[in-house]
């Protein structure tokens, strides 16, 4: 009985080691500067580790083409789909959900990822503030196990942090270049006034 309980905690104590080492390495990669998507490449490469999943792909809005565009994909290939899709899919739910078989194949199409990926497919909303930030979308063999579950969710809030952070970047980028080119314009119709 003794043994048992001791067995117990050596398990336990090694978990939670694990989990701090995963969170270190979590934080540690979503903490870059904004617009390195090598921040969320590595944090979903840690992610993946820990959840199992053999394919992901990161969904996050695009502004300019009212659509949904893969920022980082792992395994598997993926283009933008459209927003009605992805309100199709996630909805206002907050939480993640497994799907299997045909229901996999049918959200695997809508959201047009090419490739033969893992049975199994998890879409996970990334929610800052009750707003969906990000899709993650992860293709593992099997479905996920709590210890797998607990790790993901202790993830979510700051992953969906550093989406909205990187989404707020583009949108800041965009608008920076599009103000260029309007300067740009407004010079050239100056020069040409003043002709």
């Amino acid at each position: 009985m003794l043994s048992r309980g001791i067995n117990r905690m050596a398990a336990s104590l090694a978990w939670r080691d694990r989990m701090h080492e995963y969170l270190a390495g979590l934080l540690t990669a979503l903490n870059t500067p904004a617009g390195e998507g090598a921040g969320l490449r590595q944090a979903l490469g840690i992610l993946g580790g820990v959840t199992g999943a053999a394919a992901m792909v990161l969904y996050l809005p695009s502004f300019d083409a009212n659509e949904w565009t893969p920022v980082v994909a792992s395994g598997v290939e993926a283009q933008g789909v459209g927003r009605p899709i992805v309100r199709e899919l996630v909805g206002d739910r907050p939480e993640s959900r497994e799907l299997l078989g045909s229901a996999a194949n049918e959200a695997r199409e809508k959201l047009r990822i090419a490739g033969s990926p893992p049975a199994v497919l998890t879409l996970v909303p990334l929610r800052v503030g009750g707003r969906l930030a990000g899709l993650l979308a992860l293709f593992s063999a099997a479905a996920l196990t709590p210890d797998q579950r607990a790790a993901l969710e202790i993830a979510l809030p700051n992953l969906a942090i550093a989406c909205e952070r990187e989404s707020s970047h583009r949108r800041t980028r965009r608008q920076a270049a599009e103000t260029r080119r309007a300067a740009t314009y407004l010079e050239d119709q100056s020069d040409e006034l003043t002709r």
